[in-house]
């Protein structure tokens, strides 16, 4: 997944990226991955960390899906 998003990115411009996020393409990189690594739920009074993808209904993971999607399809 992150590879897509850097792929997009790249594709459609680094400056025009920095540009309108203020943000550099590593930094940004750092961000989600950091969010995909702490979503946590919990169930039955234990706290489990989600390994792998996007938590459904965050309001990230439609950007990131249609990131991903635009590469799959």
């Amino acid at each position: 997944l992150l590879d897509y998003v850097s792929d997009a990115i790249y594709e459609h411009g680094i400056s025009d990226f920095q540009n309108s996020s203020s943000e550099s393409v590593t930094g940004f990189m750092d961000l989600i991955t950091i969010y995909l690594q702490s979503t946590l739920a919990e169930y039955e009074e234990k706290i489990f960390r989600q390994k792998k993808g996007v938590c459904i209904g965050s309001c990230f993971a439609t950007i990131l899906s249609e990131v991903y999607l635009s590469f799959v399809d």
